[in-house]
């Protein structure tokens, strides 16, 4: 490998331009390149490029590492990483709640080809099957109620290269809707209980998280070989270790993964 010069934590304000409006986004701007260049001349780089009608993160990347090419680099690797925050309803009383993300955008590559990324990190929970089974057993009581067992706080992240037309919304969803249940800044104890019911009766260890990212991801179009990085972090309540699973497949090796 050669050797890479680079740069950390540069942040920036970013005016993303969006259907609903302009999104002011505090991009965290991580930069790689080689042969090594002078780094005000990177940095000017990046500031012309910010100043610019920017439609996505993933966008501002690839025009980031094109100016860092024309500077003289043969490699670049950049990657940025931002808070988005939303709005949700819960789901008993529907009252609006703000939510935030982690937005993840990379373009990586030379002048011959650039590959770029776009992913999303979320916080859901998720209910342990394996002691809420041995509950069932203990209690002898079938499959009347969903029993109880412990909670993870699960953080996991989908990365997808070359996404076509793809937002992060629809990141967002896909992980969202894989793991026990959703998240709420604010709660109601009647949506309180909605939340906790449902995680109960969709118990997940981590790596079937990481298999219902990766099921629910088949319905992109995508080209077949595109990668796809999925992981989950189960931050656990009963141990003092935390665990965690991952995968990294390519979206043509999915249908018969």
């Amino acid at each position: 490998m050669n050797l890479r010069k680079g740069i950390l934590n540069i942040e920036r304000l970013v005016e993303v331009k969006r259907d609903k409006g302009i999104g002011v986004l505090i991009p965290k701007i991580n930069l790689l390149f080689s042969p090594p260049i002078k780094k005000e001349k990177v940095i000017k780089a990046i500031d012309g490029e910010v100043k610019k009608e920017t439609l996505a993160l993933e966008d501002l990347c690839k025009r980031i590492c094109m100016q860092i090419l024309n500077l003289g680099a043969k490699e670049v690797f950049v990657d940025m990483q931002a808070e988005y925050a939303t709005t949700k309803l819960t789901p008993k009383t529907k009252q609006e709640t703000q939510t935030t993300y982690k937005i993840i955008a990379r373009t990586f590559g030379n002048k011959e080809k650039l590959t770029n990324a776009l992913g999303v990190e979320v916080v859901g929970i998720s209910a342990c099957p394996c002691a809420q089974e041995e509950i069932r057993k203990k209690l002898n009581l079938g499959n009347k109620i969903p029993l109880p067992t412990h909670n993870q706080r699960k953080i996991t992240t989908l990365i997808i290269e070359n996404p076509r037309n793809i937002d992060v919304e629809e990141l967002i969803e896909i992980i969202e809707k894989s793991m026990s249940a959703c998240i709420y800044e604010v709660l109601k104890r009647s949506d309180e209980v909605e939340v906790i019911l449902k995680a109960h009766e969709n118990p997940f260890f981590v790596e079937d998280i990481v298999r219902n990212v990766l099921f629910n991801v088949k319905n992109f179009d995508l080209n077949k070989n595109s990668k796809i990085y999925v992981r989950s972090v189960s931050l656990e309540t009963i141990h003092q270790h935390n665990a965690v699973a991952e995968k990294v497949v390519r979206f043509g090796e999915l249908e018969v993964d």
